[in-house]
């Protein structure tokens, strides 16, 4: 008993030390959470009046810097270089300014001007300050192509790429202004089986003639689980009959068509190539 209570006598004060210290550790890392907090909050959006920051050669560069106003006003300066690309390494000012501000009296955004020109595929390194402590950085990327006609539907152009309508509209400006005339995607819209027709519009065929864009529409329906088997072949009468109305119902806004999809692929690999 009388060990028990002089190791008692011993630890406690020990106890109290490791408690205090700990209250400590959780305080410190309170204020340094609290202290931190905004600045892992910080965001910079980089944006362009060009769909997917392509600029036609010829074209100032110019590209806009926004950030979410800070509750204390305070001012954020911003610094940039070119950190890839066939200009790299150039120092990016504003005018005469040896930093880009933001500020409450620019609503904490901002135009800036990249002094390059040389077509090609950029990036770009941007650092955000608070005083002297370094708050962001983030990389970003444009590029500079050459001029390419957007005025109409380019059915002779050999460049095309597989999209899903999914994506957000604006891609198909993207698509476009990078020089891109043709977008495949599968047949749209709803189809009534008993009237043998498409009941709406499809929506993938807008979506490229908003754009002036060419649609290569691909049919979903020749592949082996939509099908009837009739022993080692298979019978599409229903698929046949969807693939037919499409055809009428587009005459004359599509100029060809994807009749299987994928066909040494998931779909019908099996079928064409079963060692493959």
């Amino acid at each position: 008993v009388a060990k028990r209570s002089y190791l008692r006598r011993i630890l406690m004060p020990f106890s109290s030390i490791v408690k205090r210290s700990l209250l400590f550790v959780a305080l410190s890392m309170s204020i340094l959470i609290s202290n931190s907090s905004f600045a892992q909050n910080v965001n910079l959006n980089i944006n362009s009046k060009e769909p997917g920051k392509l600029f036609f050669t010829g074209e100032p560069v110019i590209l806009t810097v926004e950030m979410a106003a800070p509750a204390d006003g305070s001012i954020w300066n911003l610094s940039a270089e070119v950190i890839s690309g066939p200009d790299a390494y150039q120092p990016i000012k504003k005018s005469a300014a040896d930093n880009i501000l933001l500020t409450k009296d620019n609503s904490y955004k901002s135009e800036v001007h990249i002094p390059v020109e040389t077509p090609g595929y950029y990036e770009i390194n941007w650092t955000l300050k608070q005083g002297d402590a370094v708050q962001l950085t983030k990389t970003s990327t444009f590029a500079i192509i050459p001029h390419n006609p957007q005025d109409k539907q380019r059915f002779d152009s050999p460049f095309g790429i597989n999209v899903h309508l999914w994506f957000p509209r604006e891609v198909g400006k993207v698509v476009r202004r990078a020089g891109i005339a043709w977008i495949r995607d599968h047949m749209g819209g709803s189809y009534d089986s008993a009237k043998k027709e498409w009941t709406d519009q499809d929506p993938h065929l807008t979506w490229a003639e908003e754009n002036n864009l060419c649609l290569l529409p691909v049919s979903e329906y020749f592949r082996p689980e939509t099908g009837v088997k009739n022993g080692d072949s298979f019978i599409y009468p229903e698929a046949a009959n969807q693939v037919e109305a499409y055809a009428k119902k587009y005459r004359g806004r599509i100029t060809a068509f994807e009749v299987y999809n994928e066909p040494y692929g998931f779909y019908w690999g099996p079928y064409f190539d079963p060692g493959g």
